[in-house]
């Protein structure tokens, strides 16, 4: 009698799941005859040795082929043995309380970023039902009853890949924090995540993604920026970011965002640079230079001789940098209680810097906003390089929250590869 091979992932039966595409994942099992296990597969990998055993997946279309010391010895069809639509997936998140700092972060937006064949359609051999990814939920508890909010940055059923942004009450720092990931639902035909902007509180004026809508605010506030010049989407820190050209004078600008700190209001405002010149350049700000006086914006800057400023119309506060062309995190901070420019925190790529700064009492008026550039609206320099997750909040985020959020956006785990999230297989 001829042996027939099957494969397991996390199933009590072998006939439970075939992935179509991509590696073999930790936990799948290839098995023979009656249900009799040969290996499980300890590592990702296309390849792996059973005793004197050579076992390969092929992927072929829609088939699968097995091949034994690179022999064919058997092709399943992957579409029938799926499991059925109505099968609903989930997997704990367990997020690594080592890089949150040493104190709590609350209300905080924790980004889920995978590439999984679990995460592609069924069509496409994976486990979720629909083309927008609306069956993926989120939820606070292991009995899955309470859910979370989240945001959709992007999904794709054909390659697996989602970028979700949740809001969890808590991050704790003393232990780590567990939430739940499920799909594959059938009975799930809308968005479940919450309304729109429920992810970002109301501390958050203004949230930009970059990706999809260019323009696109992701708060209830619904500020959408002006395109100048045709800004260029292209690959962000974080899925899609706006490419900006200085020779063409490219910026996304409003000219009026009510709500933003304004005079000594307490704030902080963060994105995530990657340059493409070493040259004078200023590439986030609002306020105004053209109001009553000095000191009357507050945005970013980069002199052109290895240092980074805030820089608030005639004063600034610098630290030094060597230019390069990676991805890096600026984050300035005015506390509460705070008025002067000196007293402004910037963090680079999480760390608090040492600054050399102008003492300047901070007057910023108005509310136009610009990304490629700072106010006032087509003043150069203009910004040559790409911009992503660009936010300003009415609040002083702490050390602890900056670490936090950096650690998270800088590596937020895969499936398989540990990060700051750490997913649980498939049950």
């Amino acid at each position: 009698m001829a042996t027939t091979y099957t494969v397991k992932q996390n199933q009590s039966t072998c006939d439970a799941i075939i992935q179509a595409t991509g590696s073999l994942e930790a936990g799948m099992q290839f098995c023979r005859d009656n249900n009799v296990s040969i290996t499980s597969v300890p590592d990702v990998g296309f390849a792996f040795t059973v005793s004197d055993e050579a076992l390969a997946l092929q992927d072929s279309g829609t088939l699968l082929q097995f091949s034994q010391n690179g022999v064919t010895i058997g092709t399943l069809n992957a579409g029938f043995l799926l499991p059925p639509p109505s099968h609903i997936y989930s997997r704990v998140l367990t997020i690594d309380h080592t890089q949150c700092g040493s104190s709590n972060s609350l209300d905080f937006p924790v980004l889920v970023s995978l590439s999984d064949r679990s995460l592609k359609t069924i069509a496409n051999g994976g486990h979720v039902c629909r083309s927008d990814g609306s069956d993926i939920l989120f939820f606070k508890d292991t009995g899955e009853f309470t859910k979370l909010n989240w945001e959709v940055e992007s999904y794709d059923g054909d390659a697996g890949t989602l970028v979700v942004w949740v809001r969890l009450s808590e991050v704790t720092c003393g232990s780590d924090t567990v939430f739940f990931m499920q799909y594959g639902d059938s009975g799930i035909t809308t968005f479940q995540g919450g309304s729109t902007g429920s992810v970002w509180n109301d501390n958050y004026i203004v949230v930009y993604h970059l990706a999809g809508v260019l323009a696109a605010d992701s708060t209830v506030n619904n500020q959408i920026l002006g395109d100048i010049n045709s800004v260029a989407q292209v690959a962000g820190k974080i899925g899609g970011g706006a490419g900006f050209s200085s020779a063409m004078t490219q910026s996304l600008w409003r000219d009026w965002v009510p709500g933003l700190p304004q005079g000594t209001a307490e704030r902080s405002m963060t994105c995530w640079f990657k340059m493409a010149a070493d040259q004078p350049q200023e590439f986030l700000g609002y306020g105004d230079n053209r109001g009553p006086g000095f000191h009357s914006r507050f945005g970013f800057y980069y002199t052109g001789t290895n240092d980074l400023s805030v820089e608030v119309s005639g004063a600034s506060s610098d630290f030094s940098w060597t230019y390069d062309t990676n991805w890096h995190k600026m984050t300035a901070v005015l506390p509460t209680g705070a008025n002067n420019l000196n007293q402004v925190l910037i963090y680079f790529d999480g760390v608090l810097q040492t600054v050399t700064s102008a003492s300047a009492i901070l007057i910023t008026t108005n509310q136009e906003l610009a990304l490629g550039q700072i106010p006032t609206f087509f003043d150069p320099p203009f910004y040559t390089g790409a911009l992503d997750e660009v936010r300003i909040m009415d609040v002083g985020v702490s050390a602890d929250w900056e670490i936090t959020e950096y650690n998270n956006q800088t590596n937020p785990g895969n499936i398989g590869t540990p990060g700051f999230i750490t997913y649980g297989d498939e049950y």
